[in-house]
């Protein structure tokens, strides 16, 4: 059956499924973004820190250094 054949209550409720597909999917992808994208915490060693003219505590081995 193609559109052109559905009646009014049939397209009503299509498009109303629709809506709940759209609905989910943005909470997918809200959900997914931030932990995709989002901040990050990740260990960078003194030496990668000199080449940015950073001086970085030569007891420890590494530093975390938050980066988006």
């Amino acid at each position: 059956m193609t559109t052109a054949q559905l009646t009014k209550e049939q397209l009503l409720e299509l498009v109303t499924q629709q809506q709940e597909r759209i609905n989910a999917l943005e909470n997918q992808v809200r959900y997914l973004v931030p932990r995709q994208f989002g901040f990050k915490s990740e260990k960078m060693s003194t030496d990668q820190l000199a080449l940015f003219g950073v001086a970085a505590d030569p007891e420890s081995p590494t530093v975390n250094v938050v980066v988006s």
